[in-house]
């Protein structure tokens, strides 16, 4: 055999062998991707048989194996899941979810000791972690096997600390109608997570409601732990049992219960128990620190009551005397000063010497009141000034308005277009988008759109009866059925800030008779179903 036959011989060898191992690893790929394409064309019986030939040559193969077992699940073939299941190779049997299909499959024929068997499993399979007995439990509560999980969160409880898996288990005796040991499991969760105060604080409330009896089981436990009175005096304020309330936020009559307990009574609105309080502790504090936050708190609860001048008096104390809550006293009395008494001059020269102040906190906070007050008070100057210093969406919004009532109407849209553009909080983008839609279909009408300019300026400065008589009277001049629908809709504007919600929706709903084809109208009924939906909200709320 010549040289030149040999080396042809051993590269046909060689392409041969390449040939083979290709042809066989292709087999694994064509097999799942023929099971694939008969399970996207319906044919789920020959998608079967494909992933059982496979598995046969592949049984360590976790993903189509779940993914096998999955389809015949979906199918009902709970039997074969059975059979499968039990030809698996040791380290498959072990998975979790593996094991939980296998449990679902003995809980769908109603085989419930092997349910029980088989998720159990899962425990011992993962060496009693806490983790094993969460899932576990959970799984039992899914399939309404209520004695079961709660077992198995107790059996957990007795591996791990007391309080564990109280959250579990607080489901678990609420589908038992336990209420009891319902109230004790969440409290228990409670202690071990307070950022689920507010949670455990309604559902307790729902339970109360339900059986006032539990009321005197919240009180035992309360007495048993310290660290559940403050959350139970909360829980009564909050049903407005105030009696109840103050037996545990008053337990230590010192200045720090007392300010937690007017802060509660604030957020709740009992004013009288939080002034009540307050006044105690700046009687009674030695610090001066609790004595400036009391009397910032009482200034807030004298806001509250509309009391306005006993919350300056209070807000003046500070500034004489306080230290740490000198510039929260100057923010609260500007705006006191200038949303509530309406005396906007006085109350931007209040907050100006923040404005140049370093470090401050909140600071768009103080700027939006400072511009406010501004553009109420007529400075427009002085507002852009300060606007030309911030380039944040409410800014550039704030822009636009003093825009709008120089009577800059293109710069104005562009203004409030660049706001929306750059994410402005969604209330201020329906009024800059509205003040878009009255430039855009008023820019034909220049007198008509100087007016709602000069009706803007009035409603700044809250003068709405006189916004009203100013709208009244143009009806005489603007006459065609377009003005009278942008006079109308801004008639309903003034009636919603002047709280007058039934005028507001009658002028909404006016001007579908006025111009039906009004760029005004579909924005005007969404208005006046949100007013009649408020409407209807305080009625009940009444009612109660």
């Amino acid at each position: 055999m010549t040289k030149f036959k040999i080396t042809v011989l051993i590269l046909l060898s060689i392409l041969l062998f390449f040939t083979t191992s290709n042809l066989t690893a292709q087999k694994t790929p064509t097999r799942i991707n023929e099971g694939l394409l008969k399970e996207r064309e319906g044919k789920i019986d020959e998608a079967i048989e494909n992933y059982k030939k496979y598995l046969k040559e592949h049984p360590e193969d976790v993903n189509i194996t779940m993914r096998f077992m999955n389809l015949l699940f979906r199918e009902r073939r709970y039997q074969e899941i059975i059979s499968i299941y039990s030809n698996l190779n040791g380290e498959l049997k072990k998975r979790r979810e593996v094991v939980t299909i296998l449990a679902r499959a003995h809980f769908l024929l109603s085989q419930k000791k092997e349910t029980v068997l088989t998720l159990r499993s899962i425990i011992r399979n993962e060496d009693n972690s806490k983790n094993s007995y969460l899932f576990v439990g959970n799984q039992f509560l899914s399939m309404g096997l209520i004695d079961d999980a709660k077992r198995t969160f107790l059996d957990g409880r007795k591996k791990w600390k007391k309080t564990s898996f109280s959250r579990e288990l607080y489901l678990c005796y609420i589908k038992e109608d336990a209420h009891k040991k319902a109230i004790r499991e969440i409290l228990y969760y409670y202690s071990d997570n307070n950022t689920v105060k507010e949670w455990v604080k309604r559902e307790i409330k729902k339970l109360v409601n339900k059986d006032a009896s539990l009321i005197s089981e919240l009180e035992k436990i309360a007495g048993e732990n310290k660290d559940y009175q403050k959350i139970t005096g909360e829980i009564f304020l909050e049903l407005g049992n105030v009696s109840k309330a103050k037996d545990y936020l008053l337990q230590a009559l010192d200045s720090v219960s007392l300010l937690d307990f007017a802060s509660v009574c604030i957020k709740e609105g009992y004013y009288q128990e939080a002034e009540e309080s307050l006044n105690k502790v700046i009687k009674i504090a030695t610090k001066e620190r609790e004595k400036e936050e009391a009397l910032f708190l009482l200034a807030i609860t004298y806001e509250k009551m509309s009391r306005f001048d006993d919350a300056i008096k209070k807000l003046d104390r500070i500034l004489e005397t306080g230290k740490s809550l000198k510039d929260s006293a100057i923010v609260e009395k500007a705006r006191i000063l200038i949303f509530e008494k309406k005396e906007f001059e006085k109350g931007v020269r209040i907050i100006e010497p923040l404005l140049e102040k370093k470090g401050i906190l909140n600071r768009n906070g103080i700027l939006e009141i400072a511009i406010k007050g501004y553009i109420k008070s007529g400075s427009f100057d002085k507002a852009e000034d300060i606007l030309k210093k911030t380039t944040s969406p409410l800014s550039i919004y704030l822009n636009g308005e003093i825009l709008f009532l120089k009577t800059s109407f293109e710069e104005s849209k562009e203004a409030f277009l660049k706001a929306v553009f750059k994410s402005l909080d969604k209330s201020f983008a329906n009024n800059a988008l509205e003040r878009v839609m009255m430039i855009e279909t008023l820019k034909e009408k220049p007198a008509l759109l100087s007016l709602v300019s000069d009706i803007e300026k009035i409603i700044w400065e809250e003068r709405y009866d006189e916004a009203i008589e100013l709208i009244n009277a143009s009806f005489d001049t603007f006459k065609e059925k377009d003005e009278r629908a942008a006079l109308l809709f801004y008639k309903g504007k003034v009636y919603t800030f002047s709280g007058r919600l039934s005028d507001a929706v009658s002028s909404y709903t006016s001007i579908i008779g006025e111009d039906k084809d009004s760029p005004f109208s579909p924005k005007a009924l969404y208005k006046a179903a949100i007013l009649c939906k408020e409407e209807i909200k305080s009625l009940a709320t009444d009612k109660n």
